[in-house]
């Protein structure tokens, strides 16, 4: 009798053993699953030259989107369906032939003609807005450039020497390369 005696509250012992120990294996489980908030990151703050350097970046990668978008197209499709055009990002290579400046009441703008062969820029007719930022560098007559803009609705233009009257295509430039 001792025997059976001695056994069972050894089984008894192990049996709450095993029940008071899992109960503490579950919470500390379920306290691991339980992640901790992370603290919001605080973002340091930039020195002036550092705020210049970051704007100066992503201006430099908004210009290299601009011109990557740009293509070139018909002269001839375009002046044909000139509203199927309007707004779309262009580059034509071209030579200044005439500046008006800005007055009063009228907006400044550049009078090009695009490569016609043999070293001459005389084929077509361009009438370009200066949009840019900053106007510089300066662009004087004779300079070949490859304009960085968006075309517009033709406007009709009045021959200074003839008066004849003309539709010309119209570019709004945001960029320039001078080719010379």
């Amino acid at each position: 009798m001792s025997n059976k005696v001695t056994n069972t509250p050894a089984v008894k012992k192990d049996s709450q053993k095993s029940k008071t120990n899992s109960k503490p294996k579950q919470e500390a489980k379920s306290k691991q699953k339980a992640k901790p908030k992370k603290a919001a990151k605080v973002k340091p703050t930039l020195s002036p030259k550092q705020i210049k350097a970051k704007e100066k970046k992503a201006a430099k990668a908004k210009k290299a989107k601009f011109i990557n978008a740009c293509k070139t197209y018909n002269y001839k499709k375009v002046m044909r369906n000139p509203n199927k055009y309007v707004g779309k990002k262009i580059k034509p290579k071209c030579q200044i032939n005439q500046i008006s400046e800005d007055g009063l009441f009228t907006q400044g703008f550049l009078r090009c003609y695009s490569y016609s062969g043999y070293d001459i820029y005389a084929d077509n007719e361009y009438v370009i807005f200066d949009e840019r930022a900053a106007k510089t560098p300066k662009l004087p007559s004779n300079d070949i450039i490859t304009v960085y803009g968006t075309i517009e609705k033709p406007e009709v233009m009045t021959s200074a020497l003839t008066g004849t009257k003309d539709t010309v295509f119209t570019i709004k430039m945001k960029y320039v390369k001078i080719h010379n």
